[in-house]
């Protein structure tokens, strides 16, 4: 089987945000965001308390802080991906972005080969470490942050085919 895959900016900010959520690295990052606010209004009120201030401005400072760390706990990832937007925008003013825009992918009998104008790579099914599914893009991971990114568009009527094809090719970890 050989599709030929076209790659836009739009697919490079949602395979970094793909990669934000379900990375270790991203992991903790999204982590650090969502609760910097909380670690921030826990120093702020014991500083009130240690401080001796009125009831009153504590009260109305924990409430006030409970408020923001809600919020910002729940805008956090929204914020990440805006960051990723702006760096990619950003990238893409200073030069190329790193990725080949047009390749081409065949799975063999006993391995993916992925060409591309400036090079040609070689995997074998048993050095996948993970293949993600998703409604719109296959990631077939094969390192901690290398993955072929196939987007469900560029593969026409054969996803079923392509996943069927290399999940019976790999039996190593396949998430949804």
């Amino acid at each position: 089987m050989k599709y030929r895959i076209t790659l836009n900016e739009e697919d490079y900010v949602r395979v970094r945000i793909f990669h934000m959520y379900h990375s270790t690295l991203g992991k903790r990052q999204l982590h650090s965001a969502r609760t910097i606010m909380i670690k921030l209004s826990a120093i702020i009120i014991l500083m009130l308390l240690i401080s001796e201030a009125q009831l009153d401005y504590v009260v109305i400072y924990t409430i006030t802080c409970f408020i923001a760390s809600v919020a910002f706990y729940f805008y956090a990832p929204k914020r990440l991906e805006k960051n990723i937007r702006r760096q990619v925008s950003m990238t893409k003013e200073d030069g190329k972005l790193p990725f080949s825009g047009d390749t081409e992918i065949e799975f063999l009998e006993s391995m993916i080969v992925q060409r591309s104008e400036h090079s040609e790579s070689h995997v074998n099914y048993r050095d996948i470490e993970r293949f993600y599914i998703e409604q719109e893009y296959l990631y077939i991971y094969i390192n901690a942050v290398q993955a072929f990114v196939i987007p469900c568009r560029c593969l026409g009527d054969d996803r079923k085919r392509v996943i069927d094809y290399v999940m019976d090719k790999r039996s190593g970890t396949i998430s949804y």
